[in-house]
């Protein structure tokens, strides 16, 4: 994969850690805020998109 890509997996991996930790955890371990305008809906969940997105690009 070419660098700076995040694949699907990467993002359903880093959701899943999001679940497992829960939303201020999971923003206070790797260091991002509340998102103030947008949201990402996943299965009907809303999640942080960009914590989200930073974590799945790092595992990529």
């Amino acid at each position: 994969m070419a660098k700076g890509l995040i694949s699907r997996d990467d993002i359903l991996k880093t959701l899943e850690e999001y679940e497992a930790l829960g939303r201020d955890a999971f923003l206070d371990r790797y260091g991002y805020r509340e998102a103030s305008t947008y949201l990402l809906v996943h299965d009907g969940k809303d999640y942080e998109p960009k914590a989200i997105a930073g974590v799945a690009r790092e595992g990529a």
